[in-house]
């Protein structure tokens, strides 16, 4: 009768521990899963017509005058680029402030923008480790 009441009293506690274990890894899994969520695309927020009034590269000034550099982000996520007799088009998505480009028959392209305004976009660039940062003013 001893040996058994030993045994029944350890039944519970490995029942406890196996459920804290579980209860546990559920915590960290619905944790995990939680932070997984995909970004939120907010590529409403540069919809539109821009054109660039200032491109610095080094600190340098480098748009030339007259130089005419733009950039369309349509609503259905495409995009059109022309910098003097050169253009791109494609798409892109805005994730927070990293605008990712993806131009026909390339591969993406990251860019980090800032918006000083609703009507006022600096795009900071990164070509072959020199810094470029291009202002652009919404059409």
């Amino acid at each position: 009768m001893v040996k058994y009441l030993r045994l029944y009293t350890k039944v519970p506690q490995n029942i406890i521990y196996m459920r804290n274990q579980l209860l546990f890894t559920a915590f960290i899994a619905t944790l995990i899963l939680s932070s997984c969520q995909p970004m939120e695309n907010n590529n409403e927020d540069i919809h539109g017509k821009w054109q660039a009034i200032s491109w610095e590269v080094a600190g340098i000034e480098n748009l030339g005058e007259g130089a005419n550099v733009l950039f369309e982000f349509k609503v259905d996520d495409n995009y059109t680029a022309s910098f003097g007799s050169s253009a791109e088009s494609g798409i892109y998505r805005l994730e927070r402030t990293k605008l990712y480009t993806t131009a026909e028959g390339k591969i993406e392209k990251l860019v980090k923008i800032e918006l000083a305004s609703i009507d006022t976009m600096k795009m900071n660039m990164n070509r072959q480790g020199t810094a470029e940062v291009m202002t652009l003013v919404r059409e």
